[in-house]
């Protein structure tokens, strides 16, 4: 698949009527001829599907962050900006509230604090499911920790099955947690004084 971005897709269309076109191509078009073609194919909607995946990433982000905004500027308490955010991603991604909130916290650290992830997702180099296993395994980790995880998993990415690539980066995270975990000690004992 050509994965070289052309001009900017917007420039003089609608993206959500090129989208449409593309639905309606995929949804009519005839079986390959052969077995390379099929599986070139399989290939390529593969690395659609991550592209499409990273898109719609990055389009939660951007509609949480400019929801935000809309609050801030109504003078919407504090505890109360963003609130449904994910309830309402949740709904425009046609699963559950609590589905779309989960999908909107994976957004955020991919687009946050997992560049390198992000970036294979992005180019369909990795699929969704490995993306996810990164977020997950990473979740709870202050971002720099994240970020330090990406780059030192990002070369294990695309050819890691999920079990190696899970065990890789909760060993990764747990490496990085100890470290900070006795950094905090060395802190504390720094800090205290007999009196």
């Amino acid at each position: 698949m050509d994965t070289q971005p052309a001009a900017n897709p917007t420039e003089g269309s609608d993206l959500g009527a090129e989208i449409d076109r593309l639905a309606v191509m995929l949804r009519s078009f005839s079986p390959a001829g052969s077995e390379i073609e099929s599986l070139d194919r399989i290939t390529a909607f593969e690395e659609l599907k991550g592209a499409l995946a990273a898109a719609q990433a990055r389009e939660a982000v951007n509609f949480a962050s400019k929801r935000m905004s809309r609050d801030l500027r109504n003078r919407v308490p504090v505890r109360k900006r963003g609130l449904r955010v994910g309830d309402e991603i949740g709904f425009a991604k046609k699963v559950s509230p609590a589905s779309g909130r989960t999908f909107l916290r994976t957004a955020k650290a991919l687009t946050t604090a997992l560049p390198d992830t992000f970036s294979a997702l992005s180019r369909g180099v990795i699929s969704e499911d490995k993306a996810r296993v990164v977020v997950d395994e990473t979740e709870g980790l202050p971002d720099r920790d994240r970020t330090r995880v990406d780059t030192r998993i990002s070369e294990s990415l695309p050819s890691a099955g999920m079990r190696s690539l899970r065990s890789e980066a909760r060993a990764l995270a747990i490496e990085l947690s100890g470290n900070d975990a006795d950094e905090r000690v060395k802190k504390a004992t720094a800090g205290r004084r007999v009196t």
